[in-house]
């Protein structure tokens, strides 16, 4: 029931922000500065710590990048108007992919504990080997490299 609703909270969370972001926007007129929401700002300090407090605070720094293709294709102005878009999004998108991270790491901490101890063990023996088989064949992998450049 808890997962059910964070995840309900987490939807309805994209959706406002997609309708703030909309109802901002004044016509399609691409001459006509484009009016952009800011959609997630840490200003308070009050809001700030009780993200913390839920281990939720975005440390990721916001570069500015145009799209794939983009950069050819827009004016300065249309940049400017692109990274103030993206920026607006930055922090929300990433409060929610921490979010997703802590919910992805507590769903497999539940699943790990359904199973008994020697089916842990085994799992974990897998992945061990799993991981040297990985390692093996980068190995070699850049052996193979270092050959053909000699």
């Amino acid at each position: 029931m808890k997962k059910l609703f964070l995840t309900f909270l987490a939807v309805a969370g994209i959706g406002m922000s997609s309708m703030l972001y909309a109802q901002t926007q004044t016509g399609n007129d691409s001459t006509t500065d484009a009016k952009v929401a800011p959609v997630f700002q840490l200003e308070t300090k009050d809001q700030e710590n009780s993200e913390a407090s839920r281990g939720l605070i975005v440390t990721k720094k916001f570069s500015r990048r145009l799209p794939q293709y983009y950069s050819n294709v827009t004016t300065a102005e249309q940049k400017e108007k692109i990274y103030k878009i993206q920026q607006s999004y930055f922090g929300l998108i990433e409060l929610l992919a921490l979010r997703i991270e802590k919910l992805t790491a507590e769903r497999d901490a539940q699943i790990e504990a359904v199973l008994m101890p020697e089916q842990k063990e085994k799992v974990e023996s897998q992945k061990k080997a799993a991981s040297e088989k990985r390692s093996s064949a980068r190995s070699k992998s850049n052996e193979t490299v270092e050959d053909e450049k000699n």
